[in-house]
């Protein structure tokens, strides 16, 4: 990214990378805070210049970002963008705006990229998408999964080349039914942590803790895997963490993850989870969960993701309150709560099955047992 600074030195004014703290001209230091950013790019043999001001780096991302497009395609976007200039802009936008999915996004834009190469925007057709979409299934990957990747392809597009037709949208999405819920038995349960807790040398550190938290509270993945000592309060034995759309949601912690998390809590303020190898969260533990799961021998398929709706299968089961299952995981549509307590509808059909079978007859008693008893 051509984002450069300029030296505050009158007399020198040379321009170098942003990550630089001395002038490599001059010598002179660079001020903390905000600094001169200057944008610049070479498209077809003409050299583009922009001054930005004193900007942020999350605002000078954004700015350089939309600059990139207009002066790459002023005309007809769609015949002059290649695939990685809507990726990045939309990326740029997303990082500016602090959204947290940025990583995920990064992911599934560089999927499409690799796949289809870094083609023209306008040699891109509804039957590469296709051809993309398949793959994925092929892979193994989820309808709802392979359903994610093009909605995020759709937003890119979407962003930069708002007067070209979308090929996206010519692509039938999968939109499997979301009201399944996968929950463990009880047995299931107490066999996945003690799988978890046997075997914890051989997984990343934590692992046991990761899962008593999920399967206690509720939590989604990533905030479960991005959890910080700012984030919980041992006295209210609260948890109060961002969800999607940068709401709050306040979380209780019952004893269970109370002691667990009191137990390996870091020293300085830090993450409870943090990789060994970078000092940084998990973005995931696919491969770790899967190996848990094989241990505790469940062969149903089953996520890390599921085991925010265990818990809410388990809440809607024990209290059969609709309202506080929505409260507890941060539904903002009581809608989406619904679908636990047709989850809990099916027990109760089976219970109903039960009483339907033919009652067992009890055993006769013979004449002496009634003699004996005086009846």
């Amino acid at each position: 990214m051509a984002i450069l600074q300029r030296c505050m030195n009158r007399s020198c004014k040379a321009y170098f990378q942003t990550s630089e703290q001395v002038c490599p001209q001059c010598g002179q230091p660079v001020p903390r805070g905000l600094k001169n950013l200057y944008f610049r790019k070479v498209v077809d043999r003409k050299r583009h210049f922009r001054a930005a001001g004193r900007v942020t780096m999350e605002e000078a991302r954004l700015l350089h970002a939309e600059w990139e497009l207009q002066i790459s395609a002023p005309h007809n976007p769609a015949k002059a963008l290649r695939f990685n200039d809507i990726e990045e802009a939309y990326l740029a936008k997303l990082t500016a705006e602090g959204k947290g999915y940025v990583r995920c996004c990064t992911l599934f834009l560089t999927r499409m990229r690799e796949f289809w190469g870094n083609i023209l925007t306008s040699e891109l057709t509804p039957e590469l998408i296709k051809r993309f979409q398949s793959q994925l299934r092929a892979g193994g990957a989820s309808p709802a999964y392979v359903d994610r990747h093009l909605a995020i392809g759709k937003a890119a597009w979407n962003y930069s080349l708002t007067d070209a037709p979308n090929p996206f949208k010519k692509v039938k999405l999968y939109n499997p039914d979301n009201t399944l819920i996968r929950f463990l038995t009880p047995d299931e349960e107490t066999r996945l942590l003690e799988a978890a807790k046997k075997l914890g040398k051989r997984f990343p550190p934590f692992t046991y803790e990761m899962l008593l938290v999920a399967i206690h509270t509720g939590m989604r993945a990533s905030n479960i895997f991005r959890l910080h000592t700012d984030e919980v309060d041992f006295d209210t034995r609260t948890i109060r963490v961002r969800q999607k759309r940068n709401l709050r949601l306040d979380v209780g912690m019952n004893s269970i993850v109370h002691d667990a998390l009191k137990r390996i809590a870091p020293e300085e303020p830090g993450w409870f989870f943090p990789n060994p190898m970078t000092g940084e969260p998990y973005g995931d533990i696919g491969k770790t969960f899967a190996k848990v799961k094989k241990a505790a021998k469940i062969t149903k398929p089953f996520r890390f993701h599921d085991l925010r709706h265990h818990f809410g299968y388990k809440m809607a089961r024990e209290s059969g309150n609709i309202l506080l299952v929505r409260s507890a995981l941060g539904h903002r549509d009581i809608k989406t709560s619904l679908k636990y307590v047709h989850t809990v509808s099916e027990d109760v059909r089976a219970a109903l099955e039960k009483m339907a079978a033919p009652p067992k007859e009890s055993p006769q008693k013979s004449p002496q047992d009634s003699e004996q008893h005086g009846t």
